[in-house]
């Protein structure tokens, strides 16, 4: 039999003294993309309880929210250490699955607990961008160099897809039995992902480090020092459009999967089962670009190709939609893109972020991750309901120009890596 570190360099090119913190980092992300992934569906069928015109409106609150977690997320930065700072987000995150469970569960049929599920909808969305995004690769990032990222991160963002694999299997199971019971057994999945969390800092070291003086908050303005630092950064700035990018397309087709699955499904619970398929579909596609294909790729072609081809994707998707707008296509290119987005273009986008200073992972990133993503989504869908005469063909003539300036976004993105990838910014900062 062979010993688990001669199978794992098998897997991935995975030096000495790395397997340990590698294998903790996977198993703390599948926790928390499980958690996740069984909140995901629950969230959608929620959301257009009332059809997906609502959804306008829940994003336009989720941006609210945003705005106003953003001084709270970024005084947490300034004044705890990682040690600290992730055990309390994600503590937080699993009570308020408690409540929301106890909530749904006692509240009839009815307006209060339609209420309740937009309330839901807006607190994931906003834990999604903090709790999952900025906070997890922002330590990442900081405790990789950018070659270990280039090497590590296919195989950290595997854990976390396998992860979702299991959270949408569970909840296309669960959905049937109950909403509330989902909600439990992700809060069980989150306290998992901080038992990793406190294992992971004991290996690195970071028990006793405290967040740089320089860090702390001492007026409103400082909570948004990320978005200064994007705008004086052409770097941070194209990360920044690449984002946007993606949630111009992401957003559309979110849109119009709500549109029709309100249209031509019945109740929640039969939404919840089509919505976790398709999630189950999109990740077991990741898995397998991130085990078997995302690192060799990215050391083979470079980054600039392999985020490259998202927008091409996004194009065919949006292209597609317009000649067949059914159910059965809607589920194929969700899955193919969403495969693509976290198989590829997200574990390359998160390797770009190994190049920036630490309060730049922790303040740019998460600006970056939840203002921008969140913005995105309110333009996308107020556009929508405005433009509501718009054709898919017409959605799709829209994409095209906007996937040509993406590649060369991308491109211009990888080249700015290399250059930023010197002998001096690969040692990673404890």
């Amino acid at each position: 039999m062979q010993a688990p570190g001669t199978l794992l360099r098998r897997l991935v090119n995975v030096e000495p003294g790395e397997s340990k913190s590698l294998l903790l980092a996977a198993t703390y992300f599948f926790f928390l993309l499980a958690s996740y992934y069984m909140l995901r569906p629950v969230r959608d069928a929620l959301g257009v309880e009332r059809g997906p015109e609502t959804l306008k409106w829940l994003f336009l609150g989720t941006l609210a929210a945003t705005l106003v977690a953003m001084p709270a997320y970024t005084w947490l930065v300034g004044r705890l250490p990682r040690a600290r700072l992730l055990p309390v987000v994600y503590h937080l995150a699993a009570v308020c699955c408690v409540v929301f469970a106890a909530l749904l569960w006692l509240l009839p049929a009815g307006n209060a607990r339609v209420g309740a599920g937009y309330v839901f909808f807006v607190w994931l969305s906003v834990y999604n961008l903090f709790g999952l995004t900025a906070v997890f690769w922002a330590f990442m990032a900081d405790v990789h160099t950018p070659a270990q990222g280039q090497r590590l991160f296919g195989f950290i963002a595997a854990g976390g897809t396998l992860g979702a694999v299991v959270g949408s299997a569970l909840t296309s199971v669960m959905g049937q039995v109950g909403v509330e019971i989902v909600l439990l057994v992700a809060a069980l999945g989150i306290e998992f992902a901080v038992v990793c969390v406190h294992r992971l800092v004991a290996v690195h070291g970071l028990a006793h480090v405290e967040p740089r003086a320089a860090a702390r908050v001492s007026s409103f303005a400082d909570a948004f020092r990320g978005a200064r630092q994007v705008a004086r950064s052409r770097y941070l700035g194209a990360l920044a459009l690449v984002m946007l990018f993606d949630i111009l397309t992401s957003t559309y087709l979110y849109y119009t999967q709500g549109r029709m699955a309100r249209a031509l499904l019945g109740g929640e619970e039969e939404r919840t089962t089509f919505f976790a398929n398709v999630d189950l579909g999109a990740n077991l596609l990741t898995l397998l670009l991130e085990v078997f294909v995302v690192a060799h790729a990215m050391r083979r072609v470079g980054l600039g190709p392999v985020m490259a081809l998202l927008p091409v994707v996004s194009l065919g998707a949006v292209a597609a939609l317009a000649w067949s707008p059914t159910l059965a296509v809607l589920a194929v290119v969700q899955v193919v893109r969403r495969g693509v987005e976290f198989g590829f273009a997200k574990p390359a986008r998160e390797v770009l972020f190994t190049v920036v200073p630490r309060q730049e992972k922790y303040e740019a990133k998460a600006f970056i991750d939840t203002v921008v993503n969140r913005a995105a989504d309110v333009v996308v869908l107020w556009s929508l309901a405005v433009l509501t005469d718009a054709s898919p063909t017409q959605a799709a003539a829209v994409a095209l120009p906007l996937a040509v300036g993406w590649v060369i976004v991308c491109y211009w993105l990888a080249a700015a890596f290399r250059r930023r990838s010197t002998p001096a910014a690969t040692t990673p900062i404890a």
